[in-house]
């Protein structure tokens, strides 16, 4: 919904956004959301449960403070980039874009932290489209159906185009007026 916040705290606080076309984008997409983690704790977005109901796309900063962006085609286990470690307690902005038309993992897969982009270390070859066939719900704070995030959230967003580097910024410029 525009203009909404939505602001989980940790624990097992999660929002549960249902699985619906809106939520199964395929060949482009962005999503963005704020978080604000201890070291070790987790943050999550994302379509990721088990193979039987079928993994699509997340993006979440990890227990092991990296950030994490997966998406995977046909409901088996994703390949995935992942950055270097950022061991911070400011709340960060961050961003994946999906593009399946690229070339390399990293022209289909970018990931940028308030508004500049890092780089990612890939596992496998990202696909030319994320699982649309996929049952799982998207979750925001949660991961693979029993896997919370232990740190705060808020500003979540998924778009059906990948954001240019230009889109990525105003959309930090404009949400960092709002939330900072």
């Amino acid at each position: 919904a525009n203009n909404s916040v939505i602001y989980t705290s940790g624990g097992s606080d999660f929002i549960d956004c249902g699985n619906s076309s809106f939520v199964n984008p395929s060949g482009q997409f962005t999503i963005s959301f704020w978080y604000r983690c201890a070291s070790g704790a987790g943050s999550y977005f994302g379509k990721m449960t088990t193979a039987s109901t079928g993994y699509a796309y997340s993006l979440f900063r990890n227990v092991d403070n990296r950030i994490f962006f997966a998406v995977s085609t046909a409901g088996a286990a994703p390949p995935y980039g992942y950055s270097a470690i950022f061991a911070n307690r400011e709340w960060v902005h961050v961003v994946a874009t999906f593009n399946g038309r690229g070339s390399t993992n990293a022209d289909k897969c970018k990931v940028y932290m308030n508004g500049k982009a890092i780089t990612m270390t890939f596992v496998g070859t990202m696909p030319t489209s994320a699982n649309t066939a996929s049952t799982a719900p998207l979750c925001l704070n949660k991961l693979n159906g029993s896997t919370y995030g232990t740190g705060e959230q808020r500003g979540a967003g998924l778009w059906s185009i990948a954001f240019t580097p230009s889109q990525v910024m105003e959309l930090y410029v404009w949400e960092t007026r709002k939330y900072k």
